[in-house]
């Protein structure tokens, strides 16, 4: 803000077309108070992905390991999805594989604003596909999105006359992780001078939480975020 530019946090996940398509779901108010949701993101660690970046394991440089590389990206589409910061955090970890200074498999629970629940798995141990998906159970029906953005989500809508719908959601196969809506996204804002799509504020939340959670971890105990 001082500098007078635009600062975007690169959480893709919000751009994935299914992730859209559930906030709006959600917005509608069809699906009713969120009460619990549950997500998973997991894979076989970075060294698969960028085998030169070993400062994923080196705690003075990657920091929380997993909880800060893949829960950032929960912790933040979660937030977003519901419209609601993370108020409290607990945390269970174990390192299985990984360098023993590097944790690399945490279940997180969290507490946000709006009184919802929920358990957030992340691991850099999965073998030997990888995992990404979301359930969020609500008032009067529940959403679900796979691991495969490109395919379809299902939400299961109870109506007010006890009826059934079964809604799909459609993804992209083009842009399945969200990479290329997030960097348009950015690009729109400097040009038309518009507000970040996710802003500072936004990142500094999701630290907050992690920095809750990895507290929780060494404490063993429930720590809300400040």
């Amino acid at each position: 803000a001082q500098a007078g530019v635009v600062l975007m946090a690169a959480h893709n996940q919000r751009f994935i077309r299914l992730h859209q398509a559930v906030k709006a779901l959600i917005e509608s108010g069809s699906l009713g108070q969120p009460y619990l949701a549950h997500a998973v993101f997991g894979h076989g660690g970075p060294e698969n992905w960028s085998p030169s970046q070993d400062w994923y394991f080196r705690p003075d440089q990657g920091g929380h390991g997993v909880l800060a590389d893949l829960g950032a990206h929960k912790f933040d589409l979660l937030s977003w999805l519901l419209d609601q910061r993370i108020v409290e955090v607990g945390a269970m970890a174990h390192t299985f594989e990984k360098p023993a200074a590097t944790i690399d498999t945490v279940a997180c629970t969290l507490r946000f604003s709006g009184d919802t629940l929920a358990t957030v798995q992340l691991s850099w141990t999965f073998r030997p596909d990888w995992e990404n998906s979301l359930v969020i159970r609500c008032a009067r029906g529940v959403v679900r999105v796979p691991t495969d953005a490109s395919a379809s989500a299902e939400a299961l809508i109870v109506d007010k006359d006890g009826g059934q719908r079964l809604l799909s959601l459609d993804g992209s196969a083009d842009d399945s992780a969200g990479w290329l809506a997030t960097v348009a996204a950015f690009c729109a804002a400097v040009e038309q001078g518009a507000p970040s799509p996710v802003s500072g504020e936004d990142g500094r939340a999701v630290v907050a939480a992690l920095d809750a959670a990895f507290e929780a971890l060494s404490s063993r105990r429930v720590v809300p975020v400040g």
